[in-house]
């Protein structure tokens, strides 16, 4: 864990889960993408313009409190 409280970890292997894109995104190429199952209970979060980039890692907790957060008016 670095400074910030950010984790780099590799995909678990064997992962059937897909990279998704935002359905919000709107095909504009400026979004980001989430994964499941890039750790043991954690999201990867990755800039869709740079695939093969780092990585952001979140608790899968936190996560779901996060997209909660956002459909909240105000959000």
């Amino acid at each position: 864990m670095n400074d910030r409280g950010l984790t780099s970890v590799a995909p678990i292997a064997g992962s059937a889960a897909a990279w998704r894109t935002s359905s919000h995104s709107g095909g504009q190429g400026e979004c980001v993408e989430v994964r499941g199952g890039v750790a043991p209970d954690a999201v990867g979060v990755r800039d869709s313009k740079a695939a093969g980039g780092p990585i952001l890692t979140v608790a899968t907790q936190e996560w779901k409190t996060f997209v909660n957060w956002l459909g909240r008016p105000g959000g």
